[in-house]
C-alpha cells in the first residue's frame, strides 16, 4: 500500500459539541453552498451526511439540510460527489494508489 493512502486529515474539525442543523466548524472556507444557484457541498460527520445551504466564514457556521448530532473535535469530510463517499478505508486518501 502507497504511504499516503489513508494518510489524510479532515477538511476541518467540529468546534463543540452540537445537535442542530447548523454545525459551528474550526474554518467554514473550505466548503461552497452553491449560492443560491448550485447544489451546495455534502459532508459527512461521523454517520451523518449532509448537504450545506448555507456558510457564515465570519462565525464558521454551516446551514445544513438536516440535523447532526456531534461532538467537539470530530472531522468534517467532504464526500466525493463521483465515489458518494467520503473516504474508502480508514481515512481520506492524499496519493494515488
Amino acid at each position: 500500500k502507497a504511504p499516503l493512502i489513508d494518510a489524510g486529515r479532515p477538511h476541518t474539525y467540529v468546534n463543540g459539541n452540537q445537535t442542530n442543523d447548523t454545525l459551528t466548524v474550526v474554518d467554514a472556507r473550505v466548503f461552497f453552498d452553491g449560492w443560491n444557484w448550485l447544489e451546495g457541498d455534502s459532508i459527512k460527520v461521523d454517520t451523518f451526511r449532509v448537504q450545506i445551504v448555507g456558510i457564515n466564514t465570519t462565525t464558521n457556521k454551516l446551514a445544513l439540510s438536516g440535523t447532526v448530532s456531534v461532538t467537539d473535535g470530530q472531522g468534517v469530510y467532504l464526500i466525493n460527489p463521483y465515489t458518494h463517499d467520503a473516504y474508502k478505508e480508514t481515512a481520506i486518501d492524499i496519493g494515488l494508489e
